[in-house]
């Protein structure tokens, strides 16, 4: 009985050993999975882009984030700016398709979805914030009686530019941002061989909790090129924001007459001066393009996604 119990003690132990491999080797190998996945997944988000402004690399998220599709915006009419992730990298510029899904701009259900941190690296060379931001092409607007450059081709002086979106920001009593621009190329500088910074006329912007229209006028010097602003900028107020509640604006332009709407009511009534240029044509502009001050020490912590549906532009 001694010789069968012991003899069943050391089965049992060896059995036990036996185990205790095979679960070590199971761990082991789960790691392995684990750490190769994270490889590939690191290794595939690394994809080439072309850009007119400087790097060449992107982070590319678009295995976990969803596609924008077609339904919610004509991506043949836009193009999207968003940080490269560094500072020597810039912004970055790409075209858009139905596949296209990164973090700065993917989809979220019925709303296309620009999400920025504060502190995100990569803006354009003159730009003052980083910014994730729509940019029309194909719709360029002019103002009647200027002389325009004959190989642009303007689409007309009259417009409807119209999108409903809603904000979750984590900081909105110190979050400055735009969500929509009407914006007039500059040209270039021949004179110190460079690209002159385009001219924002109208920036619809969530100021601290309220939102904002901002309206300015520009004149350009035939003397050295560059463009003056004509008096003092508009501010006129369309009301506070909150976070996750939905905004409808519509804008009219006929020519430099400006009409603006906010859920239907109207809010601006006013017109560009007589003298305003628009020598290179005006485009317009859909996303968060953040003014808060980089060196705020409270946009540590400072996040902010914007949701975007209904987008509608039509320029003629």
């Amino acid at each position: 009985m001694k010789r069968i119990w012991k003899f069943s003690l050391v089965l049992c132990m060896g059995i036990l050993t036996l185990v205790g491999c095979n679960s070590n080797n199971n761990s082991n190998e789960i790691n392995n999975s684990v750490s190769e996945t994270k490889t590939t997944t690191q290794a595939s988000e690394t994809t080439e882009v072309e850009s007119s402004v400087s790097s060449t690399t992107k982070l590319d998220y678009s295995n976990t984030f969803t596609p924008i599709g077609s339904d919610i915006i004509d991506v043949n009419q836009w193009y999207i700016q968003y940080p490269s992730g560094t500072d020597e990298g810039g912004m970055l510029l790409s075209d858009l398709s139905a596949d296209f899904a990164n973090k700065y701009f993917s989809r979220e259900n019925d709303y296309l979805k620009f999400s920025l941190n504060a502190q995100d690296k990569g803006k354009s060379p003159n730009g003052s914030s980083v910014r994730s931001e729509l940019h029309s092409i194909g719709t360029t607007y002019y103002f009647s009686g200027n002389d325009e450059i004959s190989n642009i081709n303007h689409s007309g002086n009259s417009a409807e530019f119209k999108y409903t979106f809603k904000i979750n920001s984590t900081q909105l009593d110190i979050a400055k941002f735009t969500v929509g621009q009407f914006e007039m190329y500059s040209g270039y500088d021949y004179v110190d061989n460079k690209r002159v910074p385009d001219k924002p006329l109208i920036m619809i912007s969530v100021v601290m909790g309220e939102l904002i229209a901002y309206i300015k006028y520009y004149n350009r010097s035939y003397v050295d090129g560059h463009y003056e602003q004509l008096g003092d900028t508009n501010k006129i107020s369309l009301g506070t924001v909150e976070n996750m509640k939905d905004i409808s604006i519509r804008i009219v332009l006929n020519d430099r007459k400006i009409d603006i709407y906010r859920d239907g009511v109207h809010k601006v009534d006013l017109s560009f001066k007589d003298n305003q240029d628009s020598m290179y044509g005006v485009y317009f502009k859909l996303g968060i393009y953040y003014q808060t001050k980089q060196d705020d020490e409270r946009i540590e912590y400072l996040f902010t996604d914007v949701y975007v549906k209904d987008v509608s532009l039509i320029v003629n």
